[in-house]
């Protein structure tokens, strides 16, 4: 089951996204990241948040120069085998699209831990968006991207 990002913010992964910030690399500085408004879960019908933690979930973080990065976990709870990466856009100046969603990073795997990807520039015209893929049921979801 998909959950909107709308849905997710009642269910507080900011929150989540903003604590596993903290327990970040000490560079760039925890200040200098923002958590982006990019997510992306999956949860099992009537185990979802607010009882239950997602099955897998993943999140933009970007930093105040732009440069942003794909944060991905999975629940201890159900010990789900997810992977996530990390896509970019392109538009031309005249803004006609000069490459199509690419995928820019390795896979990140993540059964019941937390993987970050390295930080990857945003710039005029580029945009970066965070995939997950849930291995057990196959499904996948893109979110919107961060410009």
């Amino acid at each position: 089951m998909r959950i909107s990002k709308r849905s997710m913010a009642l269910f507080g992964l900011p929150i989540v996204a903003a604590a596993a910030m903290v327990t970040g690399s000490a560079n760039p500085a925890t200040a200098d990241v923002q958590v982006g408004k990019d997510y992306v879960a999956f949860c099992f019908p009537d185990f979802c948040p607010p009882n239950y933690p997602y099955s897998c979930n993943g999140w933009m973080e970007k930093r105040a120069d732009g440069y942003v990065r794909g944060v991905w976990q999975s629940a201890d709870d159900y010990a789900i085998s997810c992977r996530g990466w990390l896509e970019r856009k392109a538009y031309n100046p005249d803004g006609t699209v000069k490459y199509n969603w690419t995928k820019v990073t390795d896979y990140y795997y993540v059964n019941s831990v937390q993987e970050r990807s390295g930080y990857h520039w945003n710039g005029t015209n580029v945009g970066t968006r965070l995939c997950l893929e849930n291995l057990g049921t196959g499904e996948k979801e893109c979110s919107t991207g961060v410009w």
